[in-house]
């Protein structure tokens, strides 16, 4: 039979026992947050490995880039640059004889155009179009809200603002274009409109009354009379 010394130390065994369970559970535990530790150094050491191998790429690549660039500035360099072996070979085209400066609206000119109230516009729809990118860009330029078109040509009425933006957008892109194609249409506007506005100069109007104001960029030959049919020999 158990004395109470027996029972005692079967008591102080099993208390013991139970630490040795807690502690073993414990160290599961601890074993099994190492390993996911473990699992997260080698998933971060993957990352930085891979991290360093796109650096390594985007290096390479920046690399390549930059050597094309230059490549690229270097072919550039090279066209737009006239060498002595060039001239060797051929001169060099000048661009396009410049307008002179007599050419361009003088101010009494421009007065005279903006006070006029409006005018009509005809002109085929390409050289409007022209127009309008040429004066589009200018501070007074209006584009009218209305615009009849009618056998490919149209017809639009223009301020006197819109007039002076015309004439000097015109002007300017004369005297800035190395095309003589588009310094001859520009020329050719800005003459037609510059006769119009000097009409109203040279015949004011003093009564209160007046023709309108038009501008017809439609140059045409004179109309020609029948020719008379000669008489046949015969006399039939």
């Amino acid at each position: 039979m158990f004395g109470s010394a027996d029972r005692k130390q079967l008591a102080q065994i099993t208390q013991i026992t139970k630490q040795l369970g807690d502690i073993a559970g414990r160290l599961q535990n601890f074993a099994v947050d190492l390993a996911t530790l473990k699992q997260q150094v080698s998933d971060q050491q993957q990352t930085i490995h891979r991290i360093g191998q796109d650096t390594a790429l985007l290096t390479t690549g920046l690399a390549e880039i930059k050597t094309a660039a230059r490549d690229v500035s270097a072919r550039l360099s090279d066209l737009v640059t006239v060498r002595p072996a060039d001239r060797a070979a051929g001169p060099v085209p000048a661009p396009g004889p410049r307008p002179s400066a007599e050419a361009e609206p003088d101010a009494g000119m421009l007065r005279a155009a903006a006070g006029i109230a409006h005018a009509t516009l005809v002109a085929h729809r390409d050289t409007w179009a022209f127009l309008i990118e040429v004066a589009a860009g200018e501070q007074h330029f209006h584009v009218p809200g209305q615009v009849d078109d009618h056998d490919g040509c149209v017809s639009v009425r223009f301020s006197g603002p819109s007039i002076v933006a015309a004439l000097t957008g015109l002007a300017r892109v004369s005297a800035e274009t190395d095309n003589p194609v588009t310094r001859a249409v520009a020329d050719q506007i800005r003459h037609k409109i510059t006769a119009a506005v000097r009409e109203v100069v040279d015949n004011p109007r003093t009564d209160g009354d007046g023709d309108p104001v038009r501008i017809v960029i439609d140059d045409r030959t004179a109309r020609r009379e029948p020719e008379e049919t000669p008489p046949r020999p015969d006399g039939a």
